[in-house]
Order: C-alpha cells, then sequence, then structure tokens
C-alpha cells in the first residue's frame, strides 16, 4: 500500500445514475479502485467509463500541443519541446557555479548555500541547463547528487 492523498473531490455532474467528478490527488493514487470505494460506501457499486488527466506534476493538458498540430507541421517539433529543466520545474532550482558543476559530476557533496528546500533540487547551469538532481543530507547544509545528467553537459537541451 502507499499513501495517497485527496485534495479534492467535486461532483461535476449526476443524472441519476452516472456520476461525474473532477479529482485532484497525488501520485499513486488508483483512480479506479477509488471509483470502486466510493461506490462500495455508497451500496451500489463503482466503475469508471472515462478517464481523463488533466494534469501530472507541474504540467497540464493546457499545455499540450494538439495532436493535430504535430500532423500538420511536423517540422515544428523542436520549438515544442520542454527542455530537461523545465521538465523539472516543481523542483526548486539551484544554480551553480562552473566548480560547483565540476563538483557534482564528480559526485561530490556541495554546500545548501541560500537554499531552503528540503526535497530534491535541480542543478542548473549559468546557461540554464539542468545537470544534476540534488538532495540535502539529512538537516545538513551539504547537498548530495542523486542524478546527475553528463549527457546533458554543454548539449542541447532539446536532445534529451
Amino acid at each position: 500500500p502507499t499513501p495517497v492523498t485527496i485534495h479534492a473531490l467535486r461532483l461535476v455532474d449526476f443524472d441519476g445514475s452516472i456520476a461525474s467528478l473532477e479529482l485532484r490527488c497525488s501520485a499513486g493514487t488508483y483512480v479506479r479502485s477509488l471509483a470502486r470505494d466510493l461506490g462500495a460506501a455508497l451500496g451500489c457499486g463503482g466503475t469508471i467509463a472515462a478517464l481523463r488527466r488533466t494534469h501530472a506534476g507541474s504540467f497540464s493538458v493546457a499545455e499540450a500541443t494538439p495532436l493535430a498540430d504535430w500532423v500538420s507541421a511536423p517540422e515544428q517539433w523542436r520549438s515544442r519541446l520542454v527542455t530537461p529543466a523545465d521538465g523539472l520545474r516543481d523542483l526548486e532550482a539551484l544554480m551553480l557555479d562552473a566548480s560547483t558543476i565540476e563538483d557534482v559530476f564528480h559526485g561530490r557533496v556541495v554546500p545548501v548555500g541560500s537554499c531552503a528546500a528540503t526535497g530534491p533540487m535541480r542543478a542548473i547551469a549559468p546557461d540554464g541547463s539542468l545537470h544534476a538532481i540534488l538532495r540535502r543530507i539529512g538537516n545538513s547544509r551539504w547537498l548530495r547528487p542523486v542524478k546527475v545528467f553528463h549527457e546533458l553537459a554543454g548539449d542541447d537541451p532539446t536532445r534529451a
């Protein structure tokens, strides 16, 4: 079992037998199991006829490019890509200088600096590229690299 959080559950429509719900939940939530459990609690059973994810992490369907746009202008695909650094935009960014990036590439711990985050952080180079994901070591003032992206170093960020 994985602990999950239901942040919001709203009844959008109900026609007497079919309910449409809007749900905002944490990662790991099995929405089909939630429907089954709601149905059991109401004594009527519950299944899902349609399921649409409108957000995943910091991304929303409002930002998505419709398939028709990809088909009609395939030569523009590069302009629609999200950089790796933006792909992790829900993580706090820690700007690193060249010598600190070198330390991170070699797996060395680096000082936290003024960063207050307690969760994972993205290590960003002066050019804006993503170089690593860092995590604080306990309550210390040090960060340890947990994932280093050597292949992105100095590369075009859209190639990841």
